[in-house]
């Protein structure tokens, strides 16, 4: 495939644009770059200065007919519509095949999404479960605190159709776990038990789940995993809630040695869905998040019979994207010029407000993407220098043309929530404020920090913090929360709606990137979740705590 960094420079050496781009970073190993000869002009439109930052309200008319959906886009117009959605169009659809959607907890923003636009969704995953073996035969739930029972209610209120799907992954098993399960059919039998007995409990609630297992055993026995699978999926099936067939569904990676058409075929009959995971293409440099010739060779491999009803595949849609800044003065001949980090909506339009007059957006016909590029100034030393920002982020085009794509493949959508958790694996431990204070930046940009646990070393962007809250500041927007062991200064709070309902006394709960563990009397979190509690006998609920650990890479 044509190297993308060299695609942006030569649409911008065709514009007349001064500068260029060289290789940068991104997750597998690197390509030899190639030279664009030939390629149609792109589509670039430079930012006018802005009339205003606020978007628009909602409207009476959809994003096609306000002519949203181009290839010719800006900062301004993004800026103007980005919450500027339909609001006589909630009870319509234009893509009629099924959707999926994931809610996580982290982006707490996703369950206002679910309700406003509950019609439009035919299953909705939270993220919450995980299954742990504790013990001969003995299999166990966690996640369970973050059922949010009401939630799910308001849901089924404002779509009676709607399958509460909950995902469910086989996080951080010993191997000696693991062993157990691949050579026991108790032990098989009991996993597929603890499933359908969950189930069973929450009958009212949930409709089925959402199963991601193929990553974290990955390498192990293909037919016996694909047995376990469907063991699970014939206790779910024996469950019935008026006259309602609970469904199972399997997150599928787009990699062959993890899950193939002959792993498709087996489990065909076995399951009610197969989420593929058509986003994070592997790139060394800068380059797009989903290429639609890719996704489309993925889908492709799990074609479905012509005949099949309902339909069975879901086509993996990111609602996140990837952001590259530039490295300043690389050391080593082989060092990457360009560090990568995820970026999520609200950060991007944060971004694009603050760069509105520097920033231009690329549309590229071949991987039908846009990206966002901040170029460098010239010197004389270099008179094309490499862009400081590239950022590839999904824009209406680019998800126009994927629904196209999968209303040819007739196959559904499945969209992963908000891009914090896309490339994460959890590093669940009850912990405390002052243990952040062991923690070591290993990236420039914060993006990146280890800790040492148990004699192991974890690499983390994000952490979750409880404890008092004893400070609030509404003009500096920042809260400060104690436990008995230091306190964190939480930043950006004004960004979580309701975040100022906390009061002083509030026991609080939260979630953000650290920023800083040098100070001498606190630590600094940019804040992405806050919740609060009236009463302090809620410090025994157990919350995920302190860190969200990359070291494992998953594959939302």
């Amino acid at each position: 495939m044509v190297h993308y960094l060299s695609f942006i420079v030569g649409f911008c050496l065709i514009l007349s644009i001064e500068t260029t781009i060289g290789p940068g970073s991104r997750k597998s190993p690197a390509r030899p770059t190639e030279k664009v000869t030939s390629t149609p002009s792109p589509s670039v439109q430079p930012s006018p200065p802005p009339s205003t930052y606020e978007s628009l309200p909602p409207t009476k008319t959809n994003v096609l007919k306000r002519n949203l959906v181009e290839e010719n886009i800006n900062s301004q117009s993004i800026l103007e519509n980005h919450q500027s959605y339909c609001s006589t169009c909630l009870e319509t659809r234009e893509f009629n095949n099924p959707t999926l959607v994931y809610i996580t907890p982290w982006n707490s923003h996703g369950y206002d999404i679910a309700k406003t636009f509950a019609k439009k969704f035919d299953y909705i995953s939270p993220v919450w479960l995980r299954i742990k073996r504790t013990g001969f035969e003995k299999y166990t739930f966690e996640g369970i605190h973050d059922i949010d029972k009401k939630w799910i209610e308001t849901l089924k209120e404002k779509n009676s159709n709607v399958h509460i799907v909950p995902r469910v992954t086989f996080e951080n098993w010993s191997v000696d776990d693991i062993h157990a399960l691949f050579q026991s059919e108790n032990e098989k039998q009991q996993l597929a038990s603890t499933f359908a007995k969950f189930l069973d409990e929450y009958t009212n609630l949930f409709d089925g789940y959402v199963l991601e297992i193929l990553v974290q055993f990955r390498g192990a026995s293909k037919p016996t995993l694909n047995h376990i699978i469907s063991d699970i999926a014939e206790r779910v099936h024996q469950l019935d809630s008026q006259g309602k067939k609970k469904e199972i569904i399997l997150a599928v990676p787009p990699y062959e040695e993890l899950f193939d058409n002959n792993d498709f075929e087996m489990l065909y009959e076995h399951l009610d869905g197969f989420s593929i995971m058509t986003y994070d293409f592997p790139n060394r440099e800068p380059g797009p998040v989903a290429p639609l010739e890719w996704v489309k060779m993925t889908m492709e491999k799990f074609s479905m019979p012509e005949s099949e009803n309902p339909i069975k595949v879901f086509l993996g849609l990111n609602f996140y994207g990837y952001r590259y800044d530039r490295v300043d003065s690389p050391t080593k001949k082989d060092q990457q010029q360009y560090g990568m980090k995820p970026i999520i909506g609200r950060d991007y339009v944060e971004f694009l407000r603050k760069s509105h007059p520097k920033s231009m957006i690329i549309y590229d016909p071949r991987t039908h993407e846009h990206a966002t590029v901040i170029h460098g100034r010239p010197t004389k030393q270099q008179q094309n220098p490499l862009p400081e920002t590239i950022i590839f982020y999904p824009s209406l085009k680019s998800i126009y043309k994927r629904l196209e794509l999968a209303t040819q493949l007739n196959v559904g959508i499945a969209i992963w929530d908000g891009g914090q958790g896309q490339f994460i694996d959890t590093f669940w431990r009850k912990s405390f404020i002052g243990d952040l204070r062991r923690a070591r930046k290993i990236s420039e940009d914060d993006t990146q920090w280890t800790i040492i646990y148990n004699g192991k070393t974890h690499k983390f962007q994000f952490v979750w913090l409880q404890g008092i809250c004893v400070k609030i500041d509404k003009i500096a927007d920042l809260m400060i929360i104690e436990d008995a062991t230091g306190q964190a200064e939480i930043q950006n709070c004004s960004r979580i709606e309701d975040a100022w309902s906390t009061n002083e006394g509030d026991y609080t709960i939260i979630a953000g990137k650290l920023l800083n563990t040098t100070l001498s009397d606190h630590i600094i979190v940019d804040a992405y979740k806050i919740q609060y509690f009236k009463t302090s006998s809620k410090h025994e609920l157990n919350w995920p705590f302190e860190v969200v650990d990359i070291s494992q890479r998953v594959y939302h």
